[in-house]
């Protein structure tokens, strides 16, 4: 066929011709200095590479250059370079290759007889087959388990996301082949019951099938399991960052081998894991094969020995002599995650912490291949406005993360989050990653941190009142943020530290605080104040107590990851943190006993890995949306409705049929990390693509209002639906993790009370502007009218308030400092807080009791939230800010009080043009649902 050419393909190391059309020969020389073959190179490595990337100026400095570096003074020399190969069976290979030279050249005697015919002949298919066989490695075979038995072979599985994919079979820069046999093709050739389960949703195993596989290795007599790599790990300029099996590969492996009847094969990279596993009976090393013939795993026979020099030493120096044919599988050979700042899991801002009171929406660090339990995005578990509960999530994140830790599946114990930065753009990828709009509460119990940049746009005032009231403990900053500010501003070291961070992530400080220091930009006791709130975290942490495995913490097993109990408290946290928006005509609850038949549609309805948001590690269990809700009614009938979540194409004609059919419908739309992330902001707020026609039409054809829950970190715009009659209910999903899908199905059908406020304030505008004056992004200043607004949520009950008791009415501040007057249009009296000191500001210090009751005939938990807001309000101040929230559960008729303790200098004061906190004359009210207490401010 023109334009393609089909070439043989063997495996050994490739020297492949890739011509660029230019003339110009592609060989790629894949042996080099380090691994023990010739030196050579590829087209552009000199006219680029060297010459233009290495500043030389001229074509004869590059040649040079090379040569002097020993590079060999031509390509075709590669051919009289004697390979210093161990041979088993007769150094074939020099013959073979000064063969193709002799062909290549002319020289060969019948070379001009060579015809198509000769491409993939059959002699050259038995050779490739023959290649292959000779150079599959045997690396283990405990209790002689290999070969298995043909005859009693009656069933078996093939799994992994290497099992059927010919294609990774013939490795990088090879063309098309004439014949390729995957390994599932050629296993069944011996075992007609054979069962092919992927595993994996590609070879980087982001997610995995490990319920499905586990069910077909109990199934089966033997178990097959294909592993590894392809292109999408390594190749040219993709090059690995550690050792192991991509993603929940290694998970996979370990949780079908625990199962498997008999012991397993698998096809691995860092195999430690599986070969102290007596349940992993052989292990082999298929290489890239180039193609397949049969299954030939009988005595394999090793042609060549790999040989390379690592860090000055030889693999036989490095590894014990069982594991010499394969080098890259000692784990020792991993880089050192404390020096090697490319690691995964020293990257900030991606890892939850064990310490924070607010974790992120996971218990391990996403280089983990182990399952932890999978916790909400932080902005869902802020929605559930419980101190208590956080605290409870990190306790669990601390003792997974300690348990892994203890196991050896962690080289440290660095957290990096939740983001506590203000989510004042709703359009903003990493929204989903903080508690929210409001900075009191982003700031609540916080134990470390992540330091904003901060932007030139910025004012003193904004500073003041917006940015500086989460950080009041150990400060650390976001991997690159100093490095940014200083690429964006031009200032950065000094400027961070006498702003008070304690910890940079990433290298910055390291290369520039000495040189800081040494212009007097900053003290030695700038560095002292930093190196004071580590260690003293240091220590509270138990760093220097000795051997931690010796220590209370020491003996916390992998037992712990992914307990029961551990697992309900995932389940209460989505509970407790699923919004609902709008209950038109109290359609929800779902009556259980006549819902006869259910449609559940939508691109977020039958995902997994979506629950979890971005940064999160693989989870224990998860549960999707329709999975739950067919525990509900057996009659469910599920589609996807869109093309994907961007809704490019929809099943317009099929939704609308499907929801005429159904008693009733519920819609499940909403973001995915393709819309949202970090560097994935959007551009409105909108439902992406034709979600909203594909909402609006489902519902008008459906018997009864449909429901509609939206999935997303981010605000959206859903106007559309609230004021659709023909929408009952609108549920606000978040990302719940693992457990989402079960607590929404629960909430649907009323087994569990929401009884939630959403954390964010739904708007229209998709972008704020200058002229809309600055902050003027969250609930505390927007005055237009939001969809939803800050603290709203239904639940199945109501709750009535009232304020029990006030303990103060009016504040006399004349005693306390020297009175200034505002300079504005409406001239008012103030008194600066700072003047007022701590311990004045201590003294004035009031408590407020607020009545609850449940007036309905359902129990549930209740957030209440508690405002202040001036009876007047100044341009550029907060039109009203929460000041307390508190959780209480009640039941049907119950009635309850809570207490909440307030300061004036902090819950009563704004933040001048100056960034100063003060406090001004006037009249002031304390807000609990629509009861108001007023309190007077003299001065």
């Amino acid at each position: 066929m023109p334009g393609k050419r089909r070439g043989w393909h063997f495996g050994l190391p490739t020297s492949t011709f890739s011509g660029d059309g230019a003339g110009h020969g592609g060989h790629i020389c894949a042996y080099n200095r380090v691994n023990g073959g010739p030196n050579c190179a590829d087209f552009d490595l000199l006219t680029t590479k060297v010459r233009v990337n290495g500043a030389l100026t001229v074509p004869e400095d590059a040649v040079a250059d090379v040569l002097k570096a020993g590079m060999y003074k031509q390509i075709k020399n590669l051919l009289r370079i004697k390979l210093k190969l161990e041979c088993r069976n007769g150094c074939q290979l020099w013959q073979l290759l000064k063969k193709a030279h002799q062909i290549s050249t002319g020289t060969e005697k019948n070379s001009l007889k060579i015809g198509s015919n000769q491409v993939c002949s059959q002699d050259h298919q038995a050779l490739a087959c023959e290649a292959a066989r000779s150079g599959i490695v045997l690396l283990q075979n405990s209790a002689n388990l290999l070969p298995s038995p043909k005859a009693q072979t009656n069933s078996l599985a093939v799994i992994g996301p290497n099992a059927d994919a010919p294609q990774t079979l013939l490795e990088n820069y090879t063309g098309p082949s004439f014949k390729l046999v995957s390994p599932l093709q050629a296993l069944q050739n011996y075992v007609n019951n054979t069962h092919c389960l992927q595993g994996c949703d590609s070879v980087a195993c982001t997610t995995a099938s490990i319920r499905e596989a586990m069910d077909s290795a109990k199934s089966v007599d033997y178990v097959v399991l294909i592993m590894g790599l392809d292109q999408t790990q390594e190749g040219k300029e993709q090059d690995r960052d550690h050792l192991g099996l991509p993603g929940m590969q290694e998970s996979l492996v370990s949780s079908v081998v625990d199962t498997a009847k008999q012991a397993c094969d698998i096809g691995p990279v860092d195999v430690s894991f599986a070969k102290d596993n007596n349940k992993i009976g052989g292990i082999i090393w298929a290489g890239y094969l180039a193609r397949l013939e049969e299954s030939r795993l009988q005595r394999p026979s090793l042609t060549i020995t790999i040989q390379f020099v690592y860090r000055g030493k030889t693999t036989n120096d490095l590894i014990s002599k069982d594991f010499t044919r394969m080098p890259m599988i000692d784990m020792r050979m991993r880089p050192n995650a404390a020096t090697d700042l490319a690691s995964p899991a020293t990257h900030g801002g991606r890892s939850p912490s064990m310490a924070s009171p607010m974790p992120g929406p996971a218990s391990t660090s996403t280089a983990l291949s182990d399952p932890a339990t999978s916790f909400p995005q932080v902005i869902l578990s802020a929605a559930s406005f419980d101190p208590h509960l956080w605290f409870r999530i990190a306790q669990a994140i601390g003792i997974e993360a300690r348990a892994l830790y203890n196991a050896g599946q962690t080289s440290g114990m660095t957290f990096w989050s939740p983001n506590i930065n203000i989510f004042r753009d709703p359009r903003w990828g990493r929204g989903q990653e903080t508690p929210g709009e409001d900075p009191s509460m982003s700031g609540t119990g916080m134990a470390s941190s992540a330091t904003p940049s901060t932007p030139k746009w910025v004012t003193a005032k904004d500073l003041a009142d917006t940015y500086e009231p989460p950080f009041q403990k150990y400060v650390v900053s976001d991997c690159d943020a100093v490095s940014l500010i200083y690429d964006a501003q031009r200032y950065a070291v000094a400027y961070v530290l006498k702003s008070g961070m304690d910890v940079n992530c990433g290298g910055y400080l390291l290369k520039h605080t000495k040189s800081a220091l040494d212009q007097k930009k900053i003290s030695v006791g700038d560095i002292n104040r930093a190196l004071s709130n580590l260690f003293s975290t240091r220590i509270k942490l138990g760093l220097f107590n000795g051997n931690p495995k010796q220590l209370p913490f020491g003996d916390i097993g992998s037992n712990q990851v992914c307990s029961p109990d551990h697992q309900a408290l995932a389940l209460e946290a989505a509970q407790r943190g699923i919004v609902l928006l709008q209950n038109t005509a109290k359609i929800l609850p779902l009556p259980k006993t006549q819902t006869n038949s259910l449609a559940v549609i939508g691109p977020n309805a039958n995902v997994d890995r979506t629950l979890l948001g971005i940064y999160a590690g693989p989870s224990c269990n998860i549960v999707s949306p329709l999975q739950a809700l067919k525990k509900y009614v057996k009659d469910t009938h599920y589609l996807k409705g869109c093309d994907s979540v961007a809704c490019t194409s929809t099943s317009m004609r099929e939704a609308v049929y499907l929801a005429k059919s159904v008693d009733y419908v519920v819609l499940i739309m909403g973001l995915d990390d393709t819309q949202e992330k970090e560097g994935q902001d959007r551009v409105n707020l909108g439902l992406p693509g034709m979600q909203e026609s594909l909402v609006s039409r489902v519902a008008d054809a459906a018997k009864k209002p449909v429901i509609l829950v939206i999935v997303s970190g981010g605000p959206v715009d859903i106007s559309f639906a609230k004021n659709n009659n023909k929408i009952g209910g609108i549920i606000w999903a978040g990302y719940p993790g693992e457990a989402g899908g079960t607590a929404l199905a629960e909430i649907i059908f009323g087994d569990h009370n929401p009884g939630l406020h959403k954390g964010a304030n739904d708007r229209h505008e998709n972008a704020p502007q200058c002229s809309n004056g600055y902050p003027g992004r969250t609930y505390r200043f927007y005055t237009g009218k939001p969809v939803f607004k800050f603290g709203h949520g239904l639940t199945y009950t109501k709750y009535a308030y009232t304020f029990k008791s006030v303990e103060l009415k009016q504040l006399d501040l004349r005693p306390y400092g020297s009175i200034q007057a505002v300079e504005t249009g409406t001239s008012a009296s103030y008194l600066s807080v700072s003047e007022l000191e701590n311990e004045n500001c201590d003294k004035l210090k009031f408590s407020a009791t607020v009545g609850v009751r449940n007036t309905r005939e359902m129990s549930g938990n209740h957030p209440v939230l508690l405002f202040a807001k001036p009876s007047v309000h100044r341009d550029g101040s907060p039109i009203k800010q929460l000041v307390g929230f508190q959780s209480m559960h009640l039941n049907a008729g119950e009635e309850g009080e809570v207490e909440f303790g307030l300061s004036p200098c902090e819950h009563l004061s704004r933040a001048n043009e100056e960034g100063l906190m003060v406090m001004e004359r006037g009249s002031y009210f304390l807000m609990v649902g629509e009861e108001m207490q007023q309190i007077s401010i003299v001065l």
